[in-house]
């Protein structure tokens, strides 16, 4: 069948060997989009050995699957997906974890110095102590950075 010509449905019949040279010349001289595809479906498709071999394929690859307890292929591709994003998502929350525990504990610093006693800080309470918080800090760096100097 690879040495027998191909019957492509153009406006003119045309027939073209079925040689991966010559298709390619083809595909590579054919102007119109819709021709180029036309001629390269029919090549792969002329090939009866593409579907025993894609189906062999398919086969393995569910099988391989099954070993590593997925019910087919696709599952097992999702289920690395979704680790990889799950296992990223976690990597970024441990990276801001000690930062924000750290920030956490001076926003409970903040609270207990304002009101002169300790009391947890609650989900409501975290923004108005952070604002104060970062207010002080900066009061704090403007008063270094705007320090007069000794001589003058």
């Amino acid at each position: 069948i690879l040495n027998s010509p191909l019957q492509i449905p153009f406006s003119k019949p045309v027939l073209i060997p079925l040689t991966q040279y010559d298709t390619t010349n083809a595909l590579s001289a054919v102007i119109n989009p819709k021709t180029r595809k036309d001629l390269f479906y029919s090549y792969v498709n002329a090939i009866p050995e593409n579907a025993t071999i894609l189906q062999q394929l398919i086969d393995q690859r569910n099988c391989y699957a099954q070993l590593c307890g997925n019910s087919n292929f696709m599952q097992m591709q999702m289920n690395n997906k979704s680790r990889e994003v799950r296992d990223f998502c976690e990597n970024v929350l441990h990276s801001f974890y000690d930062h924000e525990n750290e920030l956490l504990k001076e926003i409970q610093m903040e609270k207990d110095s304002h009101l002169g006693f300790h009391e947890p800080v609650h989900y409501w309470d975290y923004f108005v102590y952070k604002g104060s918080l970062n207010a002080r800090k900066q009061t704090i760096s403007y008063t270094v950075i705007f320090k007069p100097s000794a001589d003058s």
